[in-house]
């Protein structure tokens, strides 16, 4: 019986021998998933990294700009000065009835040094813009196109009195605050 006993022992154990060396060795538990971890911890590193660089001054290095600034021109719109003028009243030249124009305008200087021309002559400006507005008539004030072209006339007559040979004076634009007729 003895005998017994130990041949049956025996064939498990050779059953058991013969079964591990059929089926592939099992995995450790904790090995696919500490390979996963080291990956997400790599690429979330990495993309903490790269945010912190952008936000923290990269964004405004050249190298990533999107649009491409030319230097002068960038550099001259950073220096632009806006002048307002006090607001003019004047009589407009319509015949069959009394009509007034009411205007407020600012005056766009290309740098603080075309401001100042324009302060020092101020004077002179609004007494040319003043001559310009009370030659008007209503009907020659109405409209988008009427108010351009006067625009462009003001142009003319505010870079008239200042002194410099540029061609803009350093005066860039009009612009208008306030524009009734009565």
């Amino acid at each position: 019986m003895q005998r017994k006993v130990e041949s049956s022992k025996a064939a498990a154990g050779a059953v058991r021998a013969a079964a591990a060396e059929a089926a592939p060795p099992a995995p450790p538990v904790g090995k696919h998933k500490s390979k996963l971890l080291v990956i997400l911890l790599v690429g979330l590193l990495t993309t903490v990294t790269t945010a912190g660089a952008w936000f923290g001054g990269l964004r405004n290095h050249p190298a990533f700009a999107f649009e491409k600034k030319s230097g002068p021109a960038s550099a001259d719109r950073k220096k632009q000065m806006f002048v307002p003028l006090e607001p003019f009243t004047v009589n407009l030249q319509d015949p069959d009835r009394e009509r007034f124009l009411q205007l407020s305008l600012v005056l766009e200087a290309n740098d603080s040094n075309g401001a100042d021309g324009i302060k020092q002559k101020l004077p002179i400006i609004r007494s040319q813009i003043l001559l310009l507005l009370s030659s008007k008539t209503s009907a020659e004030l109405q409209g988008a196109d009427a108010k351009n072209k006067l625009a462009r006339e003001i142009l003319v007559s505010a870079r008239r009195p200042l002194d410099s040979d540029a061609a803009d004076k350093g005066v860039e634009q009009v612009h208008f605050a306030q524009f009734i007729i009565q």
